[in-house]
Order: structure tokens, then sequence, then C-alpha cells
């Protein structure tokens, strides 16, 4: 599929904003086009976890790391930390922000301070 570049920015808008139902609405209708566009899908992910719908975001996120290129899986990882860490698996989410720095050696704290985040939840 080509990629609509207006509907792409309008779910970055709308995530931007905290229209988080918005949010889910636009990526449901992107991804009937295009169910293996996994940034859409992290997307959408943040948005079930925030309506707390946590299968269906885990489902998503089994999709998004599934079909992210190798460089970009990091994201759907730390979702996946986040998506833990709402369900109080604090150790899981640390291990996860973990793991997604390691794919990620360009970033410098973001997902160690996630990380970091985790490991406080837990005790």
């Amino acid at each position: 599929m080509t990629e609509d570049p207006n509907a792409r920015e309008e779910i970055k808008q709308a995530h931007k904003a905290d229209q988080i139902g918005y949010v889910r609405y636009l990526c449901e209708r992107y991804l009937e086009k295009d169910p293996d566009h996994a940034a859409t899908l992290v997307r959408y992910a943040w948005s079930l976890i925030s309506l707390a719908q946590y299968r269906l975001a885990a489902e998503a996120l089994d999709r998004a790391e599934a079909v992210a290129p190798e460089n970009r899986r990091h994201y759907a990882l730390g979702q996946r930390g986040h998506l833990l860490e709402a369900q109080g698996r604090f150790a899981e989410a640390e291990r996860v922000f973990l793991e997604a720095k390691g794919l990620d050696p360009a970033d410098d704290a973001t997902y160690l301070i996630f990380a970091g985040s985790a490991a406080f939840g837990r005790g």
C-alpha cells in the first residue's frame, strides 16, 4: 500500500494533542488499509493503553513487533514497556525497556529513564 501522508499527519497531530479516542479511530481507519504499518500499530497501542484496553494493545504490539524493521522495533518494545507498567508488571516492563535500549544505541537516556521508573514502581 502507498502511504497516505495526510492520514499519518492527522494521526500524529491528534496524538500530540492527546486526543486519545480520535487517535484510536484514525488508527483503526488507517490499519484497515494497511494492517502492517508498524508506526500506526504503535500509536494505536498507545491509545488503547490510555483507554485501559490492554488485551487489544498487546495484540497491536505483537503485530508491530513482527512487522517493524529491526532498526525501528525499539518503538514497539518501548510501548510494550508502558503497557506492562500500566498493568502493574513492573519487573517485566523494566526488562523490556532495557531490551529497547539495546536496540536503539543512539538513545542516550530515554529507555533508561523508563526502566528506572519501572524499577521504582516495583519497589
